[in-house]
């Protein structure tokens, strides 16, 4: 079993796909167990209080925001913000790939009367001029419907990963302003994009009224989400939040989880991300295969084996070295990897190594 404590590096498995370090739970346990003797763990009252708040505090601070509040999912997150915003105006503009118009089952709409209009159409965000003509009909028609509010998602899944260009995210969120329409960050990947963009978070929290940030995708904890914006909007989510069934008891785990990640998570990507780098050059001198990145991409990177090499015999002998690829992509000679701190429990020489060697394996 892989330890957080271990040396051993070449017994510890690498993950090259998923939202975080596939920690097991055995891991989970020695993490929380080690918070407990460094900090203790404090009990919350239906998510508030004890080690709940300590989290929510660090994270107000660290995304530059008055207030933060928990949530029990990034669903939940979403749509409380975004319910919260709009107040007598109902219409909110969404990325056509985003995880609120595709995901949640048009909860918005059924649940707190928001009126999605997607635009951008399959590709990882709309253009300034798209958002202008947007406006423009919604003031205009016979019956006046303003937009109340707006959404950006970044990194975008649906677009392997690929993130709004920073530029663009400030004339969207300027032009927002200036209409009086209220700005909404899903970034559930936030902390991951910061660490691949190597810009600061809070220049992207800045541009933002609320942003939401996921627990699990990154930070190792099992579930949970963070909604972060001023106190004035966000307190009587207290409220809301338990309306909704999402004011869990017990949610301490979750927050000691993710705090015990924060202590070291911006340190570690940057090791990871600047490891990734020097790891694909040495693969990439290796013959019948290649890695390149996305365009504004983050941490999915995209492989290609030559016709020569089996993809199926190649996946098995990269497990034999602890190395794993994501089970849920069909074996092809095309496929994406993920970059995590995963990556940091082999080093970069052996990795290329056993990838030298799955490939020789796995030739045909």
């Amino acid at each position: 079993m892989f330890s957080e404590h271990s040396n051993d590096h070449k017994s510890q498995p690498v993950y090259l796909w998923g939202e975080s370090d596939r920690l097991t739970p055995g891991d989970l346990l020695e993490r929380l167990q080690h918070y407990h003797e460094m900090s203790g763990l404090e009990t919350d009252h239906f998510s508030l209080g004890g080690t709940v708040k300590l989290l929510e505090e660090q994270m107000a601070s660290l995304l530059g925001k008055e207030s933060a509040i928990f949530m029990p999912t990034g669903t939940l997150a979403n749509h409380l913000a975004l319910r919260h915003l709009c107040q007598s105006q109902k219409r909110v503009i969404v990325p056509e790939q985003s995880h609120i118009y595709n995901d949640t089952g048009d909860g918005l709409e059924k649940l707190s009367g928001l009126k999605l209009i997607p635009l951008g159409k399959n590709r990882v965000c709309f253009s300034l001029n798209e958002l202008k003509e947007a406006i423009r009909n919604a003031k205009t028609g016979r019956v006046d419907t303003p937009i109340a509010a707006l959404v950006i998602e970044s990194p975008v899944r649906r677009k392997m990963g690929q993130t709004v260009a920073y530029g663009d995210m400030q004339r969207i969120t300027d032009y927002c302003r200036q209409n009086s329409i209220a700005c909404h960050l899903d970034g559930a990947r936030l902390f991951m994009m910061s660490a691949a963009t190597k810009i600061p978070i809070t220049d992207y929290t800045k541009l933002f009224d609320t942003v939401y940030v996921s627990l699990y995708k990154y930070l190792n904890s099992p579930s949970g989400a963070i909604l972060a914006g001023p106190t004035y909007l966000l307190k009587p989510m207290i409220q809301s939040r338990r309306m909704f069934g999402g004011a869990l008891w017990g949610a301490y785990f979750f927050a000691a989880l993710a705090l015990k990640e924060l202590t070291s998570f911006e340190e570690t990507y940057k090791k990871a991300f600047s490891t990734s780098q020097l790891l694909f050059r040495l693969i990439n001198n290796l013959p019948g295969i290649s890695i390149t990145a996305f365009k504004n991409g983050s941490n999915i990177f995209l492989v290609k084996l030559s016709p020569t090499i089996n993809p199926e015999t190649f996946r098995q002998a990269l497990s034999e070295h602890a190395i794993y690829l994501d089970p849920n992509q069909r074996p092809s000679r095309t496929f994406t990897i993920n970059v995590n701190t995963s990556l940091l429990r082999q080093t970069k020489e052996r990795i290329a190594e056993s990838v030298k060697n799955a490939l020789h394996s796995a030739s045909v």
